[in-house]
């Protein structure tokens, strides 16, 4: 069973989220499917339940223009002996939009651009508008600001479900040309898009 809306709770396990990512680094199954129970599910269903009614409370309408619809991305470190790159697991991942992929810092070298798509039924979530939604006498200053999270502001970070309906597309390309990526990179395979394991 899920966790009940409680956004100060819950803005301290987005907070954790942010704070223990690092691109490219180790993640753990059981990590997404905590952050899944104890964070994503419960602002998914509340969202949801939200829409089910036809009257919103300006405090409604605020928490649902923190849902996100189109292109996405995520990089990952590209091997090119590797079989396959990504396991559907449908937990929340972190993806960025378009404009947040210059502002990945940390990488170089040939990686790998995973293309994806926020439909609407994949309740993806802008998390820095939900972090402020969440607490903002607290947050909205911080992400303004140099704060170490505010890196997640230039990145455009949205939250959204790793499933085979939701990529669209993974190119090879050099870090360095990551904003030039339609043009530069170069389309991967299909058949080694899906891994069928952790």
């Amino acid at each position: 069973m899920s966790e009940i809306f409680n956004p100060l709770l819950l803005s301290h396990e987005l907070r954790n989220w942010l704070a223990t990512k690092t691109l490219g680094g180790v993640a753990r199954k059981g990590t997404f499917q905590y952050y899944d129970k104890h964070l994503w599910l419960p602002v998914r269903n509340h969202i949801e339940s939200i829409l089910e009614h036809s009257s919103r409370t300006p405090d409604d309408l605020e928490l649902l223009s923190c849902c996100y619809t189109g292109e996405l991305f995520r990089v990952q470190n590209y091997n090119e002996r590797a079989r396959s790159y990504v396991y559907p697991l449908g937990c929340y991942q972190s993806w960025a939009t378009e404009n947040g992929l210059t502002a990945l810092s940390g990488i170089g070298g040939q990686v790998l651009v995973i293309h994806g798509y926020a439909r609407p039924e994949d309740y993806a979530i802008r998390t820095i508008d939900l972090m402020v939604y969440m607490q903002p006498e607290i947050w909205g200053p911080l992400f303004s600001g140099t704060h170490e999270l505010s890196r997640y502001c230039r990145e455009h970070e949205v939250a959204m479900p790793i499933t085979k309906k939701s990529i669209v597309g993974m190119y090879v390309v050099e870090a360095k040309d990551l904003a030039n990526w339609r043009n530069c990179g170069i389309p991967l395979a299909q058949e080694k898009w899906f891994r069928n394991n952790w």
